[in-house]
């Protein structure tokens, strides 16, 4: 069953010493480098199509360029892009060697964000779904058997998501600087983090909902055998 859209995760290396050292150079007396507002670099990481087209100007383009742009390596001739739906390397032809990585390492990384994400929300369709049967979960015969499988649904779904959280969540992928930079700038830039940390609460609401209603059949279980034992108590005592 599809979880996320259907559009397509684009992980590319392209090698054009041109373009690049077009990028790389500094404009006069600002000091910026010429890819913080240039349509070409926007259209690359963006993949949006024609260069004259681009959907964004002015000084939105100039800060999504700036909030996607990982320039770590711009004075030697590299730049990646990281967006939602992109991760993308420019650089010139002499650093083959990063094509590797990018075939290899960063493609790894792409992966690990694409499978976060797609458990995220898959967790929050659950989370829906689950609410709206505690919604609908009425007084009748069958009240406490519906809610029995509720709470079975909510506690595999916590269980589900610490097994998430232990085995798929990471705060280093890998040992190397960039990989760890550039990991946690593709984490922000798709929202992973806030998204995460709602899930988190949504699940804790729904699994304190279930205690606080086993905790109040308990007391009514209480309260009854409080009340036969009151009711048995003047054939005791004749």
């Amino acid at each position: 069953i599809p979880i996320i859209d259907d559009r397509m995760f684009t992980v590319c290396w392209y090698a054009n010493a041109d373009l690049i050292k077009e990028l790389q150079k500094e404009v006069c007396f600002t000091g910026n480098y010429r890819y913080e507002t240039s349509d070409k670099w926007y259209s690359f990481v963006f993949i949006d199509g024609s260069v004259s087209g681009v959907s964004a100007g002015g000084k939105m383009k100039e800060d999504l360029i700036k909030q996607f742009t990982y320039s770590r390596w711009i004075h030697t001739g590299t730049l990646y892009g990281i967006t939602r739906y992109s991760l993308m390397c420019l650089t010139n032809s002499s650093f083959d060697v990063l094509r590797h990585h990018m075939e290899r390492m960063y493609y790894q990384i792409a992966i690990i964000l694409l499978a976060q994400r797609a458990s995220i929300l898959k967790f929050s369709d659950d989370v829906s779904r689950i609410s709206g049967d505690i919604e609908r979960l009425k007084k009748g015969e069958d009240e406490q058997k519906r809610f029995k499988e509720i709470a079975e649904k909510v506690k595999n779904l916590h269980s589900s998501f610490i097994h998430f959280v232990n085995r798929l969540w990471f705060t280093e992928v890998t040992p190397q600087e960039q990989g760890i930079e550039m990991y946690n700038m593709a984490v922000k830039n798709m929202g992973l983090t806030e998204q995460l940390n709602e899930l988190r609460h949504e699940i804790k609401e729904l699994y304190e909902f279930v205690e606080m209603e086993y905790e109040k059949e308990i007391n009514r279980s209480i309260a009854l055998l409080d009340k036969i034992a009151f009711s048995l108590l003047p054939l005791i005592v004749a």
